[in-house]
Order: structure tokens, then C-alpha cells, then sequence
């Protein structure tokens, strides 16, 4: 696995998705070696039966990444007989498997050269890694269905559905916000994401700036090579005593805010498919999202199949619409809206289904490159 910031995931759905499929492939006899870097805290040895390397990389905005990723497709070439690369800019390192003759799956996460992040000359780069991997995998998966039809439509090819995943999750008891947070469950809305721009924790500070009463909004998350949106979010935040900027927060805590707030807003401007999305619907919260094409796949497009509340992607407006109205939402409706949101994880998004599928992506990657032998 190559691309990735590091296994154990703390944050980024690049590194839970390549936890969970990495962990499930090796508890199904699949030998996994994941790369990890410094930067991000990854770890070395045996984790969940795949083996972590820590490789060193230029822990800067531009050449993380792509660093990394160079040193990863090095030290594989040796042992590895089938090369996974995560994200179109990693994806810049696929022409060296295929030079050595390793075949590789390539997983399309975002285009991430949408991102307001990137200047023009990395916004390039990830354009150019996205050609060149679309070029040279023996396999392409995407995480969602438009993001796989956009791929397809542009080059011609055959892109593969391999959504993100989420396991089955216990709600922590309600005193753990309480507790740790010193939250009162059910009376908070919660955003939980990366603070970079296109997940538009800015336009959630607009809407909720307008909303009457006394509901706090609470915001879960960290810079991602954003530290200037950051600031302005502190800034905009400290205007108003109910917004509680929480930073990173992991594990059971995080499944316990999610599983006790009022809603979970997702306001994104753009997504791949959104791993909180699906944690915050498994774990029975309300949820409130922008209707950009990602998030509607997850929800339900259609009004009678939707399991969630939807708004206006861009439109801080609509989005006060929605808070306002989750708020006085009737007791039989939130329940029939988290019950079914809930359901259509476990019968979409199940991540012992998703590797079986990928397995069959990885046995037709090795057989279109005249691989012969066990998948190891």
C-alpha cells in the first residue's frame, strides 16, 4: 500500500480506508505491507497483521507525498508482486511498478487538484499523476459512483466501484461528551472533518453565526496543510462563545460525539465519499449534508429514499434552514431518519464485502499482467 500518510489511522480517510481493507486483507491470508511516514506519527512492525514500514520523506506541503511515495515504489520492487497506490498524486510513481513489471491498482480517492489548497503548479502535478495512473494501472477503482463515471467518461476506460467502508460501532455511553467535552447529548451540532476549505467549516460558521438560541457548534478537526484557513476559522470562531473548536479527536470519543449530537453536518463543497459520513450514520446521529453528487450517493438521491437532511451545497442560507429545522425536528421523524441511514450502511457500505470485491479487482490486475501464483 502506497500513498497513504500511515496506519494507525488517526485522521484522513486515505488512511482508515487503507487500515480496514489492509486488515481484513490479512486476516483472509494475504501478505500486506504498508508504507507509513514520520510526518504523520505511522507506526512500524505488525499492526492488525499487516506489516507497517516507516520510510522517510520531505515533510513539506508540496513533496510529502510525492516523496514518499517515490522511496515506497523503491523498496517494494524486490518483494512485492502486486503494487496498491492511493490518491492520484502517489499516483505519479505507477509508470516504476510498471517498469519493473509489478502490476498496479490504482484507487482514485478525490480529484484532488479541486482542492483550493494547491497552487497551479500542484494542481498540475496531480493532473498530470492522474493521467499517468489512469495510463499505467493494471486496475482503477474509485470510491464513489460519480466520481467512477467522470473517470471513465474521461479516459475511456474501466473505472471500479470500491467504496469506502465502516465497521460495525457501539455508541459510547452519553457522560462521555458530557465528561470529556462537558457537552450535553443531543444538544450539540458536531462537524467533524480536516479543516481545509472544500469541507466548508467556513460556510457552517455563516450559517450557524445567524441561528438563535443557545445549541453550541461543535467543530472536531485539524490543519491538513491549511494552517491560513485555520487561523481565519479561529479568528471567526472566537466571535461567538458557542462554537467550540475541539482540534483532532479519535476513536471512541469521536464515535461518542458523533453518536450524541443533535446532527452531524457535513457541508462539503466537494467529496470523494466521506468516511464520517458513514461513522456518523452508523452510529445513529441526524445528519445534514450538502447535495454535492458524493454525499447524495451515500444518503439517497431521491426525496423518498433519503435518510438524511439535505442543503444547498454553497448556500449558508439553506444551511441555517437545516440547523433551525433539525433542531424542531418531531421525535418519530429524526428516528425514522437515523434508523434508515443506518440500514443502508450496513447493506452498502459493509467493509468485509468491499475487500471481497477488491480481492477480485487484485486477481484481475495479476491476470492482465500474465502473473501466475497465489495473490500474496
Amino acid at each position: 500500500m502506497i500513498g497513504q500518510k500511515g496506519v494507525p489511522a488517526t485522521y484522513g480517510g486515505v488512511e482508515r480506508h487503507v487500515e480496514e481493507i489492509s486488515a481484513r486483507l490479512a486476516a483472509r491470508g494475504h501478505a500486506v505491507r504498508v508504507y507509513t511516514r514520520p510526518s504523520y506519527g505511522g507506526g512500524q512492525g505488525i499492526h492488525r497483521g499487516m506489516e507497517l514500514v516507516r520510510l522517510p520523506s520531505l515533510p513539506t506541503k508540496h513533496f510529502d507525498a510525492i516523496s514518499h511515495s517515490v522511496l515506497s515504489a523503491l523498496h517494494c520492487r524486490r518483494w512485492a508482486e502486486l503494487v496498491h497506490v492511493h490518491g492520484i498524486g502517489p499516483a505519479l510513481v505507477l509508470p516504476i511498478a510498471a517498469r519493473w513489471g509489478r502490476p498496479a491498482v490504482l484507487t482514485v480517492h478525490a480529484l484532488d487538484y479541486q482542492r483550493e489548497k494547491w497552487g497551479a503548479v500542484a494542481k498540475w502535478a496531480l493532473r498530470r499523476g492522474e493521467r499517468l495512473g489512469m495510463g499505467a494501472a493494471a486496475a482503477v477503482t474509485a470510491v464513489s459512483e460519480p466520481l467512477r463515471r467522470e473517470l471513465e467518461d474521461r479516459y475511456h476506460r474501466e473505472v471500479i466501484w470500491i467504496p469506502n467502508g465502516v465497521a460495525p460501532l457501539e455508541a459510547p455511553p452519553a457522560d462521555t461528551v458530557r465528561q470529556r467535552f462537558a457537552l450535553e447529548p443531543g444538544r450539540y451540532f458536531l462537524f467533524a472533518a480536516r479543516l481545509v476549505p472544500e469541507k466548508g467549516a467556513d460556510l457552517l460558521l455563516d450559517a450557524y453565526r445567524e441561528l438563535p438560541g443557545d445549541l453550541p457548534l461543535v467543530i472536531a478537526g485539524g490543519s491538513s496543510h491549511s494552517d491560513d484557513y485555520v487561523a481565519k476559522l479561529q479568528r471567526r470562531a472566537a466571535a461567538d462563545p458557542r462554537v467550540r473548536l475541539l482540534g483532532y479527536v479519535h476513536g471512541d470519543a469521536l464515535h461518542a460525539l458523533y453518536a450524541h449530537a443533535l446532527a452531524f453536518v457535513l457541508p462539503s463543497k466537494l467529496e470523494g465519499l466521506s468516511l464520517s459520513l458513514l461513522e456518523a450514520m452508523r452510529l445513529g446521529a441526524l445528519v445534514i449534508a450538502s447535495d454535492v453528487a458524493a454525499n447524495l450517493e451515500v444518503i439517497g438521491a431521491a426525496a423518498q429514499e433519503s435518510c438524511a437532511m439535505r442543503f444547498r451545497s454553497g448556500d449558508a442560507l439553506d444551511l441555517r434552514r437545516a440547523l433551525a429545522q433539525a433542531a424542531a425536528l418531531p421525535v418519530l421523524e429524526r428516528q425514522r431518519l437515523t434508523h434508515r441511514a443506518q440500514e443502508r450502511t450496513r447493506e452498502r457500505y459493509d467493509w468485509d464485502r468491499i475487500v471481497e470485491r477488491l480481492e477480485g479487482v487484485y486477481e484481475q490486475a495479476l491476470a492482465r499482467a500474465g502473473s501466475r501464483g497465489p495473490l500474496a
